[in-house]
């Protein structure tokens, strides 16, 4: 055990071991209920078009350049799975099993004077937990699927819900829903200049702002 903490914080793993923190987090808050698994999520279905009439050569080059490589992470997204499966659920997926890659490859080098094979084993490590982590949240498509086709017959947007948190302001907070004979906890947030409204108020959810990942609700 004491072998593997070395490994996990030595200069060559570190920096994986360090990608895992944000994961770790992002998790917790979902158990403590301060964020769902929309959070962060990206339309992976839906291409990006860009015009910039006017715009110098130079300047149009750059753009196309920008496009092309963003175009290329959400082909590496969707190839994941991204497009059924939340964003956050396949990123964990990958880091986990990028850095199980990386300390499975280091301790089988332990010991063996490869160091050009050591140089490359990140991206090695990299394009194997592409596809492992394809595998692995191909199961799940389904079952997220699911989940769209029945929020799309039984939308959230006009159901009622009360403030969970101590207080629901335009800053944000959360509410609770029973919807689909279970209990489900929303971020949320009122209209700018509007009052704040207290723990157990009825509310009316109205909208979703894709931007912040949070449901516009307004007291009844």
């Amino acid at each position: 055990m004491r072998d593997l903490l070395e490994l996990a914080v030595s200069n060559e793993v570190l920096p994986f071991t360090i990608l895992l923190a944000p994961i770790f987090i992002y998790w917790g808050f979902c158990l403590l209920g301060l964020l769902d698994l929309d959070f962060l999520d990206i339309d992976f279905e839906s291409d990006t078009e860009i015009s910039q009439e006017g715009l110098e050569a130079e300047a149009g080059s750059a753009s196309s350049s920008s496009s092309g490589f963003l175009d290329q992470i959400q082909g590496v997204m969707k190839f994941m799975n991204a497009a059924d499966v939340p964003v956050m659920v396949v990123l964990s997926f990958l880091v986990v099993v990028l850095w199980v890659f990386i300390m499975v490859g280091h301790l089988a080098m332990a010991g063996l004077n490869l160091p050009f094979f050591a140089g490359w084993w990140p991206l090695t490590a990299l394009v194997g937990s592409t596809f492992l982590t394809k595998g692995l949240t191909a199961p799940l498509s389904p079952l997220f699927t699911s989940f769209k086709e029945d929020e799309a017959k039984d939308p959230i947007i006009g159901k009622t819900a009360v403030v969970r948190t101590s207080s629901l302001s335009s800053r944000g907070g959360q509410v609770k829903l029973e919807h689909r004979g279970g209990t489900t906890y929303l971020n949320a947030r009122t209209p700018e200049g509007s009052e704040d409204l207290p723990r157990d108020t009825e509310v009316l959810i109205y909208k979703y702002d894709g931007d912040s990942g949070e449901y516009l609700v307004r007291s009844l």
